[in-house]
C-alpha cells in the first residue's frame, strides 16, 4: 500500500471518529437540555433543536478532529532552548 493511499485512509478514520463522536456528544447535550428527538411525537420545535444540535456537534467534531490531525508537532525543550546571549563589556 503506497503512502497516499494510507494517508488518505487515515483521514478518512479520523473523519468518520469525529463525527461519530460529535454527534454523540450533541445527542447528549440536546438530551440535556430537554430536546430528545428520539423519543417525541411528531416534528415539533424540540424535535427539530435536538436534531440540529446532533448535526452540529457532528461537524464540530470532524472539524476538531481533522485539526488534531493536522496541527504540527510540539517542539522538544532541548530543541527549543536559546542560545547563550553575550554580555558587553562583562566577563563572568
Amino acid at each position: 500500500m503506497n503512502i497516499e493511499t494510507k494517508n488518505a485512509l487515515g483521514e478518512g478514520l479520523v473523519d468518520a471518529l469525529g463525527f461519530v463522536a460529535g454527534a454523540m456528544a450533541g445527542g447528549l447535550v440536546a438530551r440535556a437540555f430537554g430536546l430528545d428527538f428520539l423519543t417525541e411525537q411528531g416534528w415539533g420545535t424540540g424535535s427539530i433543536a435536538g436534531i440540529l444540535l446532533v448535526g452540529l456537534g457532528a461537524g464540530l467534531g470532524k472539524t476538531m478532529a481533522r485539526k488534531l490531525l493536522r496541527r504540527e508537532p510540539v517542539p522538544t525543550p532541548a530543541a527549543t532552548a536559546t542560545p547563550a546571549r553575550k554580555t558587553k563589556g562583562r566577563k563572568r
